[in-house]
């Protein structure tokens, strides 16, 4: 099992930074707007590096070769961790929603409002664990557009499509 995960982390250099662009750069827009929205937020920005860059594209990387739905599924176990802990520890900061003993008063917050503030980490990982097979789709769409155009060397690595059953 350890020189299979080894293996598929072994992808080339270019891969890695790519991945770790991509999802930096949707972590902080992801973060962005749910602080514009009013659903939630990181307590630190700097959080978007630990979470996105750190722990999810390492993920990602892992389950690359998964089918959509294989990804979905390692991305909700993968996800769920680390969003109890987040809510749990107040690293993570549901917006709009005051809870005073028993009594939550939601004064905006759409999410907490639809799925009720008791399923609220529970709608994040349902909601978070697509972000494995997207990232994936995006990533590969990414890098093969910057292999065409000569800037890394795509063609040089096994890039699954990762959409077909």
């Amino acid at each position: 099992m350890l020189p299979n995960i080894k293996k598929k982390l072994s992808a080339p250099v270019s891969l890695w930074i790519t991945y770790m662009v991509f999802y930096f750069i949707w972590g902080t827009c992801m973060n962005q707007f749910g602080a514009w929205v009013g659903i939630a937020k990181f307590t630190f920005w700097w959080q978007v590096i630990t979470c996105y860059c750190l722990y999810m594209v390492p993920i990602s990387i892992l389950i690359r070769d998964q089918n959509f739905f294989h990804q979905y599924v390692y991305g909700v176990v993968a996800i769920a961790p680390i969003e109890f802990l987040g809510y749990m520890n107040h690293t993570s900061i549901v917006l709009n929603v005051e809870q005073t003993g028993n009594t939550i008063v939601n004064n905006g917050n759409m999410l907490a409002e639809i799925v009720d503030m008791k399923n609220f980490s529970l709608a994040m990982v349902i909601f978070f664990g697509v972000y494995f097979p997207l990232g994936n789709i995006m990533v590969n769409a990414v890098y093969k557009a910057l292999g065409k155009i000569g800037i890394v060397k795509a063609n040089q690595v096994n890039i699954p499509e990762n959409v077909e059953e």
